[in-house]
């Protein structure tokens, strides 16, 4: 008996989903497409302008997510020290926004990481199952909402003065959804 129960837990564990599904590009691009869309509808309800699609913070952004996802960290920094204004050097992309008399704004920056699954369940006989998968209209309403709940990237989203935005999202083999807004 003992040998046909470890055969039923075997056999359970091997029907759970071991890894998570990846995005393919196109996902990249309509997460990316959605958080813009959100973005901008938050700012018109605050009062301000719409951002402008920008390629070429999207390039950017999009590095810099696939970086954290195959490097696996998750800051502004990168490990090697590089910084958003090496990274826009790097990319010959140059961002004076003015910002007063004598003032401009060089660039911002939001960061995300979250999941692309919604979690797990673990039963009391130790089958532990996914509850599924976030939408790609959830993933940028998280990432949105995240930021909107943080004073300095909802201080960086209601910027009066940016003009344009990219954003760029890359998911890592372990599931997790970086996702990079950059402003300009």
């Amino acid at each position: 008996m003992r040998f046909l129960f470890l055969f039923i837990v075997a056999s359970c564990a091997a029907k759970s989903p071991s890894h998570t599904l990846p995005l393919q590009p196109s996902d990249h691009t309509a997460i990316g497409k959605e958080v813009h869309k959100k973005i901008n509808k938050v700012r018109r309800k605050h009062g301000l302008s719409a951002l402008k699609w920008n390629a070429d913070l999207t390039s950017i952004a999009q590095a810099h997510s696939l970086d954290m996802a195959n490097r696996n960290y998750f800051a502004h920094v990168t490990p090697d020290g590089v910084d958003l204004q090496n990274r826009y050097r790097r990319a010959d992309f140059n961002c004076q926004v003015p910002a007063g008399p004598r003032r401009f704004l060089t660039g911002g920056e939001n960061l995300h990481k979250g999941w692309r699954r919604t979690g797990r369940v673990t039963y009391s006989d130790g089958r532990q199952e996914e509850t599924g998968l976030l939408s790609i209209h959830d993933v940028a309403a998280i990432a949105v909402e995240g930021w909107m709940n943080s004073p300095g990237h909802r201080e960086n989203i209601l910027q009066p003065h940016w003009l344009t935005q990219g954003i760029g999202v890359w998911m890592a083999p372990d599931g997790a959804i970086y996702v990079t807004q950059n402003f300009c």
